[in-house]
């Protein structure tokens, strides 16, 4: 119940058993929280995660799962916006931008390569203070 602000959509939440854990911050309920479940890869128990698109108020949450799970390549398969309905924060920095700062992670855009169909950015986290 205290996760459900974490949550883009009420009936759609991390499954208890199989959900990603974030490192607690000191007593804060619910700082262990993310919308995202570890999923059963080729010969490996928790090869991927999926997540829900990040909104506003979790892209930090977001960031400290990809450094906890030391993750190196991230799938967006959504658009921010569909039909005129969020779908995803924007969690990256872009060229104009060069760096944004979630909590204690700052992300700097490296290089951003367009298709006709996708777009493959990469981007270097760096973390300021702790793990």
């Amino acid at each position: 119940r205290e996760n459900m602000y974490k949550n883009r959509y009420p009936d759609i939440k991390a499954y208890d058993q199989t959900r990603v854990r974030l490192a607690q911050i000191d007593s804060i309920a619910g700082s262990d929280y993310v919308n995202a479940n570890f999923v059963v890869g080729y010969k490996e128990r928790k090869k991927f995660i999926c997540a829900q698109g990040p909104m506003d108020n979790t892209v930090c949450d977001f960031w400290r799962m990809i450094w906890e799970q030391h993750l190196e390549l991230i799938l967006m398969l959504t658009n921010l916006e569909e039909y005129s309905k969020t779908k995803c924060a924007k969690y990256w920095a872009d060229k104009t931008e060069g760096e944004k700062t979630y909590g204690d992670i700052t992300i700097s855009h490296v290089q951003e390569k367009r298709y006709s169909d996708y777009i493959i950015r990469e981007l270097k986290m760096v973390r300021t203070s702790g793990g």
